[in-house]
């Protein structure tokens, strides 16, 4: 968790978190600053497994289903923003 970014919206740190992706033999799970689904887009096309979108979802800034259709748009070849 990016706990300086964490419940702000204000975009998660897609470097950092990409970098430590490269860097481990496991998936990395985001944590923090999450607050649209160009955030959640960001993520998905740095390649990190999964996300905490907690707070985003009980703000009400997009719902389950349309977090699920941006984290698959890449299986589909889309964006998930239709």
């Amino acid at each position: 968790t990016d706990v300086s970014r964490d419940g702000l919206h204000v975009g998660p740190n897609v470097e950092m978190t990409a970098q430590l992706a490269r860097a481990v033999r496991c998936e990395v799970i985001a944590s923090g600053g999450v607050g649209s689904l160009d955030h959640l887009a960001d993520l998905r096309d740095a390649g990190i497994a999964a996300v905490v979108v907690g707070r985003a979802i009980y703000d009400r800034r997009f719902t389950v289903a349309e977090a699920a259709s941006v984290a698959h748009a890449a299986m589909a070849g889309g964006d998930g923003q239709d």
